[in-house]
């Protein structure tokens, strides 16, 4: 599941927990995420400032232990720039990862509100 602490326009902390389930290997997660907006109940992808914020995602790994926590520190300010005030939904990888080309993905959301 996840959880946002530290919500700014240009930012926040993910907090990340594994509890259960049925993990066949090790579960981890990479820099990449995705934002929308919400527009009642249309969800709107947001662009990234421009072609050069592609590059900007970091290739940091991190693992996860089963009934585990970790918290990641996001700066999207290179990549979606400040967001106005509004309610929004980040989107994220969460690999079940046995080794190179055995692999599980599943996106996980959590919606948070910049004020």
């Amino acid at each position: 599941s996840f959880e946002t602490k530290n919500v700014t326009p240009t930012g926040m902390t993910l907090v990340v927990k594994q509890s259960g389930g049925e993990v066949t290997g090790s579960l981890k997660t990479g820099g990449f995420y995705t934002i929308g907006q919400m527009n009642g109940a249309e969800l709107v992808e947001l662009q990234y400032l421009n072609e050069e914020s592609a590059s900007a995602w970091t290739s940091d790994t991190y693992w996860l232990e089963m009934d585990g926590q970790i918290e990641i520190a996001l700066d999207w300010s290179l990549i979606y720039g400040e967001l106005p005030a509004g309610t929004y939904r980040l989107g994220k990888d969460i690999v079940d990862f046995r080794g190179p080309g055995d692999f599980d993905p599943s996106m996980h959301y959590v919606e948070f509100v910049v004020n």
